[in-house]
């Protein structure tokens, strides 16, 4: 169960049109059952099941438009769902994986879903090659559909079509690598539209690119990551808060076994954004340092510290709300048993 009591004020206009002040109570339960029976064997995996998911949305409500205007909801749905998957290994190094799911909402939709991939390793030390292809559906929230202010109750399910391909390598004990091409392409994507102030779905989306990643271990004591991003996107109306590259360089000292060091560096491109003042802009990349302690005092008590973008970055991460400066916290957690 999940409560929030929201009171905002109203917006004045600008590039955009004005938005009425909005106060609601808002309250979602779920309850979720799932079983399932799993099939073990050397050469093949197998499990068979099914879920069922109880959801209820409620928001009391009002608008002001000079004068208070009731903007109360309630909302119901019941999923039934059914799945199989079956991972199957037919000679050593190959995996083959298949599954199929259907979802059946109650007085709405029913859907199929299905996955499949593989993967396969030619031999010790080297790169585990892997291949995917999934399909998803996702139904719009209860605030997309029924919220008063940006609602709107004739979204359409969204449905994906999903594609992997890379490798996975180890090349020694301290050493991995990962790098994976995407392909996502997306139907009736649910996305808020600033200029029409209401949720809409996006015809056709595809969101393609690559990933990396890697891990070192150069000595016991010392550890360093880091990932990146290059994200593509072709729609139609530009998609907001999705940067073209994005990532991130992570550096761990263990200095005892009692005290370690840590710091993130995080750097995103720059990235499309709205406001009713502004409009749709774009808002300008950013790298942020981040630096962290670890200290166990004792078997009972550990410190954590965590300063935040130390190096004060200037920076939105929304259109009209700045980052904060460099920031300070530290946790001192007890184990009391």
């Amino acid at each position: 169960r999940q409560t929030s009591d929201t009171d905002t004020p109203a917006i004045a206009p600008g590039a955009l049109q004005a938005v009425p002040a909005i106060r609601a109570d808002n309250r979602l339960e779920r309850l979720e059952a799932i079983t399932d029976l799993v099939f073990n064997s050397d050469l093949l995996t197998a499990t068979v099941g099914g879920a069922f998911l109880h959801e209820v949305g409620e928001s009391d409500g009002s608008i002001d438009f000079g004068f208070p205007v009731p903007a109360d909801f309630r909302m119901k749905r019941d999923t039934v769902s059914g799945f199989a998957e079956a991972t199957l290994a037919p000679f050593p190094g190959l995996l083959l994986n298949g599954a199929l799911r259907h979802d059946k909402v109650r007085n709405g939709p029913g859907e199929w879903t299905g996955r499949a991939g593989l993967s396969f390793s030619p031999g010790a030390g080297l790169p585990v090659l892997f291949a995917r292809i999934g399909e998803g559906f996702k139904l719009p929230s209860f605030y997309a559909l029924g919220s008063p202010l940006i609602g709107n109750p004739d979204l359409l399910p969204e449905r994906s079509r999903n594609l992997e391909a890379g490798f996975d390598w180890t090349p020694a004990t301290a050493a991995t690598l990962r790098l994976s091409w995407f392909d996502n392409r997306f139907r009736d994507l649910v996305d808020f539209d600033p200029v029409l102030f209401t949720s809409v779905n996006r015809e056709r989306v595809r969101a393609h690119g690559v990933e990396a990643s890697f891990g070192l271990r150069p000595a016991k004591t010392l550890s360093l990551g880091g990932s990146l991003t290059r994200l593509l996107l072709d729609s139609e109306t530009p998609l907001r808060q999705r940067p073209g590259w994005q990532g991130h360089l992570r550096g761990a000292w263990q200095t005892t076994d009692d005290l370690g060091f840590n710091a993130t560096l995080r750097f995103n491109s720059d990235f499309f954004d709205s406001s009713i003042p502004t409009g749709l802009l774009r808002q300008p990349g950013h790298a942020a340092l981040d630096l962290g302690l670890g200290w166990r005092l004792d078997p009972r008590f550990r410190l954590d510290v965590v300063a935040r973008n130390v190096t004060d970055s200037s920076y939105q991460q929304a259109v009209g709300f700045p980052a904060p400066g460099p920031l300070l916290r530290a946790t001192l957690s007890a184990t009391l048993f």
